[in-house]
């Protein structure tokens, strides 16, 4: 403890002098490795000294380094603090994230570098899943403060930030579940549901509105279908995750469970795409097969052809009981059929002429003998010299 208040503040424990920040590249450093001290301290100790400094020294920096390392492991630094602290901090993350600093920015000019600096967004993009595990006791929370960011990452103008802040749709879509709105106790019995299903609506109907946009934009945005087909297949590997076995999962929940504050410990180990419930499998099928997928599977016939392998590839990836629908398995062959048709045609071009080997070597044998015929030539004309 006294080591990292003195790493924070050269003049710790010296009466009558003004505390001073420490050197930058302490402070990088010291941002990069702000959860791992928490872990060390306790929850008591990184409330009461760690949590401060956060606020008022490192996630607020003007240093683009010090602010990117705090991103990067935030999620798992507030893990560790209790449920009031956490909402605070999480909050505090989410109006960062947006300010002018971040997501915010909409002009590039010398004033306002932060815009061309993707690292950072892309960044927030990874710990998007994490956060959403966060405030999976609190929907609303998500709703108000998680999904704006999300909407700005999905179409950012860098294709990894995109394909990185895929993966927290399926994560959103689960936490609006009627069964996990109603154990957060937001709202009455009667409106739980109500509310689950207009904030799902709201979400999917964004996504065919921005992503796919108008059939006339069709034809020009191809990257934004193939976005939207692999929103599909993140919700679909969700399901496949979910539906695995405890033997066959990947215990990631257990460095979480670890992380957990001793209020917490009596609560399931919760993992971002495990241990689904039977009501959010559910909930979650329910939208892929009947508002996501649907658009998807008009794509079949697009003119662009990676549209069509990417589709393809995502139909592949999905759950059983989802390939075994008519409309899917429809679909997958066709398209399987396409590309088997593309193979045999290349499989099946004759090989290009290529030179007789007789042919080389003889010429190689008199390119050969003329270099000899010149060098012996001037070896006699220096002898005669």
């Amino acid at each position: 403890q006294e080591c990292f208040l003195t790493l924070v503040n050269p003049n710790h424990g010296l009466e009558g002098q003004a505390a001073v920040p420490p050197p930058l590249p302490v402070k990088r450093c010291l941002a990069s490795s702000l959860h791992t001290v928490c872990h060390i301290l306790g929850p008591t100790l990184s409330q009461r000294d760690v949590v401060p400094v956060l606020i008022q020294q490192f996630i607020r920096d003007t240093d683009d380094s010090v602010r990117l390392n705090v991103l990067r492991n935030f999620p798992w630094l507030v893990t560790l603090l209790s449920a009031e602290v956490r909402q605070e901090l999480v909050l505090l993350w989410a109006e960062i994230v947006k300010g002018e600093d971040l997501l915010g920015a909409h002009k590039r000019s010398v004033t306002n570098p932060m815009l061309l600096n993707w690292r950072q967004r892309d960044y927030v993009a990874r710990s998007l899943p994490d956060m959403m595990t966060l405030v999976r006791d609190n929907p609303t929370m998500a709703q108000e403060c998680l999904w704006p960011i999300l909407q700005m990452l999905l179409i950012d103008s860098v294709n990894v930030v995109r394909q990185d802040a895929e993966w927290a749709i399926p994560l959103l879509l689960r936490l609006y579940c009627a069964e996990n709105v109603k154990r957060a106790g937001e709202h009455t019995t009667i409106v739980d549901k109500r509310w689950s299903a207009d904030v799902c609506q709201d979400v999917v109907s964004w996504m065919k509105e921005t992503i796919l946009g108008s059939s006339a934009s069709k034809t020009i945005n191809f990257d934004r279908r193939q976005l939207y087909c692999r929103i599909c297949a993140t919700v679909g590997l969700a399901l496949r995750f979910g539906d695995l076995s405890k033997s066959e999962q990947w215990d990631v929940s257990y460095h979480l469970q670890e992380s957990l504050t001793q209020e917490d410990a009596s609560s399931t180990a919760y993992s971002p795409y495990q241990t689904l419930s039977s009501a959010e499998r559910k909930h979650l099928r329910r939208l892929l097969v009947y508002d996501l997928l649907p658009p998807a599977l008009e794509m079949k016939d697009d003119r662009v052809t990676n549209v069509r392998l990417t589709l393809m590839k995502v139909l592949q990836v999905m759950p059983k009981d989802i390939k075994d629908l008519a409309s899917v398995s429809e679909v997958l062959k066709e398209l399987e059929e396409e590309v088997e048709t593309w193979e045999s045609f290349n499989s099946g071009q004759t090989p290009s002429p290529q030179r007789s080997p007789r042919r080389e070597s003889k010429t190689s044998t008199s390119r050969s003998g003329s270099k000899s015929n010149k060098r012996y030539d001037m070896g006699e004309n220096r002898a005669a010299v």
